[in-house]
């Protein structure tokens, strides 16, 4: 009997080794399907990148002036999913052909949420590092996060207004600043300059949050629209609240003025491009002969 009973006992574990063998088996198979899945569907999104950059490298002409533009990072180490990795490499690719002349951000690089000055410094010179590894022909424009004053909203740090970065420690970290190419202006609450490119003259406009300053279009009238160049507006935030939710806008009537005036005494306006918004839209205005592109990811 005890040998029958040693038997069966025998047979059991020989049934379970092997049931368990067989469960380990499975496993290590399932977690090889796992992992070529993964690869696949990497393989199939690095795929998709590379022909969407191959697609933009061939649409871009040889003979015109070419621009790159991106705005509304909000980079922010709390994010599971930091673009600044791959806007680098997508960045350095379309450099590397040789067919744009410069880039330009439109602002709200980072956040600005529960960061102190220190933090937000480092923030905005991830962004600029990102850049100058793509070209060193790049332009900031700052946008109304970039100044970490969300930092000191009750419920987004609540910091004291010391941590907030000044316009002059703002230019200093984006490099905003004069040289042969860049006419630059700043005042206390924003900065505007111009790039001149060849037949083009990029004018960059910025504001205090939201809200443009007078003295920004009376620099517009006096210097950046003093030019028988064609003329492209670049900037954070639309000149209207209805082009798109920003219902905040200020003073923007006195920037259209300027440039009605412009448009009026012969000059050419290609478009007047804006981030912000965090969408995609196109506003024509024939009647006015302006063209607004509302740049939202």
């Amino acid at each position: 009997y005890g040998q029958i009973v040693a038997r069966k006992g025998l047979y059991k574990m020989v049934e379970d080794h092997q049931s368990n063998k067989w469960l380990y088996l499975i496993s290590i198979f399932a977690l090889f399907l796992v992992f070529l899945m993964t690869v696949f569907v990497l393989s199939t999104q690095t795929n998709q990148y590379e022909k969407e950059i191959q697609a933009t490298l061939k649409s871009i002409p040889d003979d015109t002036i070419n621009i790159a533009i991106f705005t509304d990072l909000h980079h922010d180490p709390a994010y599971e999913v930091d673009p600044i990795d791959d806007l680098g490499n997508v960045l350095s690719r379309l450099f590397s052909s040789g067919k744009i002349m410069a880039l330009w951000n439109l602002g709200d690089v980072m956040n600005g949420h529960n960061s102190t000055k220190e933090q937000a410094t480092a923030l905005l010179q991830d962004v600029v590092n990102m850049e100058r590894s793509a070209t060193v022909n790049y332009h900031n424009i700052e946008g109304n996060h970039d100044n970490n004053i969300q930092s000191t909203w009750e419920g987004s740090g609540g910091l004291p207004e010391t941590e907030i970065l000044s316009n002059d420690e703002l230019n200093v970290i984006l490099e905003n600043k004069d040289t042969e190419q860049v006419e630059f202006h700043s005042s206390l609450r924003a900065t505007d300059y111009y790039v001149d490119l060849d037949t083009i003259r990029i004018v960059c406009i910025t504001g205090d949050y939201t809200t443009f300053q007078p003295g920004t279009a009376d620099w517009l009238r006096a210097e950046a629209l003093v030019t028988d160049k064609e003329i492209l507006i670049l900037a954070h935030c639309p000149t209207r609240p209805e082009w798109g939710f920003c219902s905040d806008i200020q003073n923007g009537d006195l920037i259209e003025e300027e440039l009605k005036n412009f448009i009026d005494s012969s000059g050419t306006m290609i478009a007047y491009i804006y981030g912000h918004d965090h969408g995609d839209m196109i506003i024509a205005r024939s009647e006015e002969r302006r063209v607004g592109k509302e740049c939202r990811s």
